[in-house]
């Protein structure tokens, strides 16, 4: 029977027993059902959405609303899975793919990759981490060497992973929780923003992040996340987008800091920037809050490895 003949659930609410509801880290059984195509249409309980009503039909049952979880997965779904027509349960038990756990159970960890022949589709990597510590594990995955896989979710340590010359991807999830990542490009590049260039170091000044003017949330609301500190060598933040025409809507956007060597950085100081878009020829902006946006003068090739673009001599 197809999958789509079929509805997949994880409580109902004609459940004859009230000890029958999941109770313990539902949101990784609707992770699992929201991002995997292949078992059926996915229905959410309304309880498990909104939170439980006050007649409370089932006891000892506490758990809060996942509206917002439940959004995201949902919105995943229906931009990157809904058409997927290949499922890869990578971390399977006798699986061909090389594994390595630096913390966490393979007994588990559910991680597969979600995958469609149809043009212009991207693979998805799904870790779910059942275990009581952190998911740490080095998984061979089912893609060519060189691609990069961006982080949708906040729910993980990595940003972005790519996978080396043995078709292997580092993957860190927190303990009972799953993230998301799908295949991105990186960019770099370096630029200076006037107000704040030093022409006798060559360098931008950090007056801001010196007087604690640096706000930890992005004021970009195109993209607007927040980090938990900021290193001392950055002068602020920056939007970095991708664009098709110019004067069409970004591809993407993406809050990044700049630092006081004019390279655009993420908040661990890495300088390859990942972006949810596909390889492709861009126009690459980078927009700051007090100077006129600056373009890339044609469109660049932008992929996995895309090489530096300055904006101080190009």
């Amino acid at each position: 029977m197809s999958g789509f003949n079929v509805v997949t659930f994880l409580n109902n609410h004609d459940t004859r027993d009230a000890d029958h509801v999941v109770l313990n880290d539902p949101i990784l059984g609707y992770t699992y059902l929201l991002t995997n195509n292949q078992v059926g249409l996915p229905s959410v309980f309304y309880p498990d959405y909104y939170t439980m009503p006050d007649y409370k039909p089932f006891p000892g049952y506490n758990i809060p609303g996942m509206k917002k979880e439940i959004n995201e997965l949902w919105n995943i779904h229906k931009k990157y899975i809904f058409r997927a027509d290949q499922i890869d349960y990578l971390s399977r038990f006798n699986t061909p793919y090389a594994q390595n756990f630096n913390s966490g159970s393979a007994n588990k960890t559910l991680l597969y990759q979600v995958m469609s022949e149809a043009p212009g589709s991207r693979d998805l990597l799904v870790a779910i981490n059942y275990a009581d510590n952190t998911l740490d594990v080095d998984h061979g995955i089912n893609t060519a060497q060189g691609k990069v896989f961006v982080n949708l979710l906040d729910n993980s340590a990595s940003i972005y992973t790519s996978v080396d010359a043995n078709g292997i991807a580092n993957i860190k999830v927190p303990a009972k929780s799953y993230s998301v990542w799908i295949e991105g490009v990186t960019i770099e590049a370096k630029i200076f923003l006037q107000g704040a260039y030093n022409t006798q170091t060559h360098l931008m000044n950090t007056t801001l992040r010196d007087n604690n003017l640096l706000p930890l949330i992005s004021p970009y609301t195109k993209d607007q996340r927040t980090v938990e500190n900021i290193d001392e060598s950055i002068v602020d933040w920056v939007l970095v987008e991708l664009y098709y025409t110019l004067n069409d809507e970004a591809i993407v956007s993406k809050s990044v800091f700049v630092k006081n060597n004019g390279m655009l950085c993420l908040e661990d100081g890495s300088t390859k920037i990942p972006l949810d878009a596909p390889s492709d020829d861009y126009y690459l902006v980078i927009r700051h809050r007090n100077h006129l946006a600056v373009a890339s003068k044609e469109k660049i090739s932008v992929s996995a490895a895309t090489p530096i673009y300055d904006f101080t001599t190009d």
